[in-house]
């Protein structure tokens, strides 16, 4: 039996993991580039649906998902740790599609998917309302503009 409603929508469910994730460096330090440069291997997202076969749209998932997590893994000091969620979404997508799969497969992309979102949106929440940003770089600034700290 084949989960193409299941894989499809797992799939689906990576592209917002990847924007949140993306978002965060904004968020966190109004870092810009980053992101920016990390836009453009998320875009392979979209791959996967441009598959006409259902054992295509596994293959592709397949592909873009190890590309993506593996970069996450191996570039993760340079920040490419940011696609990782999507990757890992993917990859369990790709499995869902295949019809010797399992449950297996969709139950934990779905977890990971959740997971993912969650950490991300907290995230994002935490730097958006932490009431002591910029505090750090106001107090060190403080002396050399003549103010008191």
């Amino acid at each position: 039996m084949v989960h193409r409603g299941d894989a499809r929508m797992l799939a689906a469910a990576a592209v917002p993991c990847a924007v949140v994730w993306l978002l965060w460096p904004v968020a966190e330090d109004g870092e810009v580039l980053l992101p920016v440069l990390l836009a453009a291997p998320s875009l392979l997202l979209l791959l996967p649906w441009r598959a006409r076969t259902e054992e295509g749209f596994a293959d592709r998932c397949w592909t873009v998902g190890w590309l993506l997590a593996g970069a996450g893994v191996l570039g993760a000091p340079f920040g490419l740790f940011l696609l990782f969620p999507a990757g890992s979404v993917l990859l369990a997508a790709g499995f869902r599609a295949r019809p010797e799969s399992g449950r297996l497969p969709g139950v934990l992309g779905w977890a990971a998917a959740a997971f993912f979102l969650l950490l991300g949106t907290y995230l994002l929440y935490a730097c958006l309302t932490d009431p002591y940003r910029g505090l750090e770089e106001a107090r060190e600034a403080g002396p050399a503009l003549g103010l008191a700290t």
